[in-house]
């Protein structure tokens, strides 16, 4: 459906924010008392988060719920209003029937795979310190993939916990 008039294009967008902030609840366990959505002439990013929130999402959001798209408008708000909050711009936009898609700069995502890298590779350390895993990560992986939860016997049928018949 096509917002025709301004009362259904707020509520549009009013309702892709608050489906934003459901994700962001559901997929990164932030608490939904630490997100504020403030009403769409309200000056700044989209959707509010408190600094716990911000340290499992640091973003400053703009969200926009629009057929017709406007990316480089959209960005330069992005832009200014993540500026003003002192936080990395992240602009996700949806159309109809489509699914959300997000843009950023391309610095903030080598930045973001950068700390996933490192979280990648300190959880490997730890695992190879405890005995958990190969110090070779390919091997590691690899040994995941055949054997299965190393808590589990390797190599037996699907449903059978190895005790015999």
């Amino acid at each position: 459906m096509v917002a025709t008039t301004s009362k259904t294009r707020k509520a549009k967008d009013h309702n892709f924010k608050v489906a934003l902030a459901a994700d962001m609840v559901r997929t990164l366990g932030i608490d939904s008392g630490d997100i504020v959505i403030p009403p769409s002439s309200f000056p700044g990013i989209d959707i509010i988060l408190s600094p716990e929130a911000l340290k499992k999402f640091p973003f400053g959001i703009e969200a926009k719920r629009q057929e017709a798209l406007a990316i480089p408008t959209w960005w330069r708000q992005c832009t200014r209003n993540a500026g003003e909050a002192n936080l990395p711009p992240l602009l996700v936009f949806r159309r109809n029937h489509e699914e959300p898609l997000a843009l950023l700069r391309w610095e903030d995502l080598l930045a973001l795979l950068s700390e996933v890298q490192k979280l990648h590779e300190a959880t490997l350390d730890l695992a190879v310190a405890c005995g958990r895993a190969s110090s070779d990560p390919q091997r590691s992986y690899l040994a995941g993939v055949v054997t299965g939860p190393a808590d589990l016997p390797a190599n037996l049928p699907e449903g059978s916990d190895g005790g015999g018949p």
